[in-house]
């Protein structure tokens, strides 16, 4: 690990209110490319003051967006030498009930259910005051929930054609309006909740919003039929907002559902 960051770690230590610093995202799995950033989560009892952090990464970072909060409490900014940096901020009480929720209680999303779950499980503890993130990663390690992954099926595919508010047919209706940003957010939105079947139908974590393809060929056994190039020419055809993608949906659809049941019939 650079020197830049583990001084920046080191002035993170010295705040009573840091429990803990993980590693997260491609640096922690060493799957990182040249452009991957560098993603610190600083876990916490009590909120951290934006001038506290500031003072912080004004010795380090040449450029700072503080308190950023479009997807969580972040700061992003780039290091002395160039290195983008992403610092995210998690009050560890609520990152373990959010997590509990979705590990014990079964809860599932319109995509991505399981992505902060393999995000944890997977970052590398740079700092651990109380031990309390080696408790909460032992915690977590554990078998994938049958219950879990059937409400991650239900939930999710029934918006993918079968339901009447489904992508599919709003994805028709985008295409006869030629409306390509419907199309493209639908699109999105179809391919989340796509995603999200295929790993839990593998018994697998969501790993997030990258490298989804290579995530599933890596480590998924069950792989619909056509997998990659199904896809390809999915968003190929969505380039074009030409009618030929809805029959390009549908067989991908089909080709999952034929991956549903043969994982069903060979659990059997």
């Amino acid at each position: 690990m650079k020197l830049l960051l583990k001084e920046i770690i080191g002035e993170y230590q010295h705040n009573t209110c840091v429990e803990g610093i993980m590693l997260g995202g491609s640096r922690s799995t060493e799957s990182e490319d040249q452009l991957s950033d560098y993603n610190l989560y600083v876990y916490h009892h009590e909120d951290i003051s934006v001038s506290e952090r500031q003072q912080i990464t004004n010795k380090f970072c040449r450029y700072m967006e503080l308190n950023n909060q479009f997807w969580e409490v972040q700061d992003d900014g780039q290091l002395n030498d160039g290195s983008e940096i992403v610092i995210v901020y998690r009050n560890l009480i609520q990152f373990d009930r959010q997590l509990h929720e979705v590990a014990f209680r079964h809860q599932a999303q319109l995509g991505a259910t399981t992505a902060h779950w393999y995000n944890f499980l997977h970052a590398e503890i740079l700092f651990d005051r109380h031990g309390r993130l080696a408790e909460l990663q032992q915690k977590y390690t554990i078998a994938y929930p049958f219950q879990l992954q059937s409400n991650i099926l239900q939930k999710n595919h029934a918006l993918l054609r079968r339901q009447m508010p489904a992508y599919l047919f709003k994805i028709e209706k985008a295409l006869v309006r030629q409306d390509r940003v419907s199309l493209n957010n639908l699109l999105s939105r179809f391919m989340a909740s796509y995603f999200d079947i295929v790993f839990a139908v593998n018994e697998k974590l969501h790993p997030g919003d990258k490298k989804l393809v290579s995530h599933v060929l890596r480590r998924c056994s069950h792989i619909p039929k056509n997998f990659e190039s199904r896809l390809n020419r999915c968003f190929e055809l969505a380039g074009g907002a030409r009618q030929e993608l809805l029959a390009e949906l549908n067989l991908l659809i089909d080709e999952l559902d034929h991956m549903i049941k043969h994982r069903a019939s060979s659990s059997l």
